[in-house]
């Protein structure tokens, strides 16, 4: 298929995506500032019942193990902490609106989120651990960084099963034969989906460049290399399954960019386990 053509199936698809509920920007302005306090969040989620019940839901599920009960969203961000519930918010509100998305072309919906879910609680983990950027922002980042993968497998299910079946039988990244087969790849119609919904450089510079660390622009390189070593390590504990089955290790430049050495880096390995039994739990109490 011409890369024009590909391009422009991709674009009407896009075009009859859902917009992100409101709520949705609000939350992003909340995650990218450091002074919002945990009242405005509190009153800003009560907006949206159906948020707050997922989240509730989500606070008191096994994963938390909580003996009394977490009624009230006030009770769960002084019981889970302000950035917990900004992400956990973050993370319902993107999952809702993005879940009827028809998924084909190898791409199990859940093994999907349980990546991305996985991806964002390391990426995460990694911003709380070496102070690098915005532990929100880092989570929301990493929660999409894939989302180019839904839209083309929606648009192009059957031209998405053969760069698959060409990733798997040339054991080669994603990306390769994405660009191959269709002339460009899931981060370039990540990108796409992020002009769509008016997302910030934060988020889009990432998405874009999360296979190319040294491709972001300077402002964003942290940002950039911690979706990239989520995304990795994500792969590495076998959390979900985005459609990838060659994985590389996270990129060296990625490494130096965060200034981990190799016992930092061996830290970060130890609560992998523990990430994805919390992506689990998170799945189960969204649906």
């Amino acid at each position: 298929m011409q890369k024009s053509k590909a391009k422009d199936l991709i674009f009407n698809r896009i075009a009859v995506l859902p917009t992100l509920p409101q709520i949705v920007h609000k939350i992003i302005t909340l995650v990218e500032e450091e002074d919002t306090s945990a009242k405005e969040l509190g009153a800003l989620i009560a907006n949206d019942q159906a948020i707050t019940t997922r989240l509730l839901k989500v606070a008191n599920s096994a994963y938390y193990g909580f003996m009394l009960q977490i009624e009230t969203l006030q009770k769960a961000v002084v019981v889970l902490g302000y950035e917990e519930v900004k992400s956990l918010a973050m993370g319902i509100a993107v999952f809702h609106s993005l879940r009827q998305t028809n998924q084909k072309a190898g791409l199990d919906p859940e093994q999907f989120w349980l990546h991305s879910l996985g991806s964002a609680l390391i990426g995460q983990d990694i911003s709380r651990r070496f102070h690098a950027d915005s532990p929100g922002a880092a989570f929301t980042a990493s929660l999409l960084h894939d989302v180019g993968k839904l839209v083309i497998s929606s648009a192009l299910p059957e031209e998405y099963g053969g760069v698959f079946t060409l990733a798997q039988s040339q054991n080669t990244d994603l990306s390769d034969a994405e660009r191959e087969v269709l002339g460009f790849d899931h981060t370039e119609a990540g990108v796409w989906v992020c002009e769509k919904w008016k997302l910030p450089p934060v988020l889009t510079v990432p998405i874009h460049c999360h296979h190319r660390v040294l491709e972001s622009t300077k402002e964003l390189l942290r940002m950039t290399a911690i979706v990239h070593s989520a995304d990795s390590l994500c792969n590495k504990s076998l959390i979900g399954h985005s459609g990838a089955d060659a994985h590389k290790p996270v990129q060296e430049a990625a490494l130096s960019v965060l200034r981990i050495d190799d016992e930092g880096f061996q830290r970060l390995l130890e609560p992998l386990s523990e990430h994805k039994t919390k992506a689990f739990a998170l799945l189960h109490s969204l649906h």
